[in-house]
């Protein structure tokens, strides 16, 4: 008798299928699955989710050179929607234009040119899609900047005081320390960006939830992209500098109102 049961949910790491009782010595053909969760991945219903997933199984187990072997077949589908949604953010969203606004803030101190200090602590402080994303960058940011200027002081932080009175950003504050304290640029950059993507994993481990493996292994498989992110943030003006998640940013508008508030944003 063939027993069919699954696992999962669809916001979490993986759906798992189990097929028992089925005998040994038949084909399996893999393609012709995936081929048919392909067909799915053309949207039924009112929605459109379903056309921006790519689903592929993977046979953990019950299958040995294209046939079964008289074992239960397991397999997997991994949920990637969540490290891409990450992805997006760091490539086309706030982390980008975060690792821009830290370039710039960084290159300012190191020129002593207090001008453009100035114009991109200004710049940072009001270039955020909502009052949502304000409040978390400008918290923050004062908290990182008073706490360093009490522990770990360095001139730099003071020139920033000097030439911006008002809130600080979250990345012009890392930025200007870093300079103040002789950190590389590419070194500063990647440890912020890599911090970023790790804060972001964190909220969705404890939120989804997901198990830390599951985190460390979205943090890993990001690598990549968190060096490209720091390569172009380091080539890009600020007249070229902006977002294109405009969902993420209406996210960060709803979170304003809504009733249980666990993150910022």
């Amino acid at each position: 008798m063939l027993r069919f049961s699954t696992a999962g949910e669809s916001h979490g790491e993986a759906l798992v299928a189990l097929l028992s009782g089925m005998p040994a010595g038949l084909a399996v053909d893999l393609e012709f699955v995936n081929r048919e969760l392909w067909r799915r991945q053309q949207g039924y219903g009112r929605g459109g989710r379903m056309r921006i997933e790519r689903d592929a199984a993977h046979i953990l187990s019950g299958v040995r050179h294209g046939k079964t072997i008289g074992s239960p077949i397991a397999i997997e589908l991994a949920n990637k929607d969540w490290q891409n949604w990450i992805e997006a953010l760091l490539r086309d969203g706030s982390g980008f234009c975060d690792a821009v606004l830290f370039v710039h803030a960084f290159r300012a101190i190191e020129a002593d040119d207090r001008t453009s200090l100035r114009d991109v602590a200004e710049l940072a402080a009001a270039l955020v899609s909502s009052k949502e994303r304000q409040l978390e960058t400008v918290t923050q940011g004062n908290a990182f900047v008073d706490a360093t200027r009490k522990t770990w002081p360095c001139a730099a932080l003071e020139t920033l005081k000097a030439v911006w009175d008002g809130p600080v950003a979250y990345p012009v504050g890392i930025a200007v320390a870093a300079r103040g304290h002789a950190v590389p640029l590419e070194a500063a950059l990647a440890g912020y960006i890599q911090a970023l993507v790790a804060n972001w994993v964190s909220a969705g481990v404890r939120l989804i939830p997901l198990g830390q493996t599951y985190g460390l292994r979205v943090v890993a498989a990001l690598e990549h992209q968190v060096a490209q992110t720091a390569a172009r943030a380091r080539s890009t003006s600020l007249d070229d500098m902006g977002s294109a998640l405009f969902r993420a940013d209406l996210a960060s508008m709803r979170h304003e109102t809504q009733y249980t508030r666990l993150f910022r944003s």
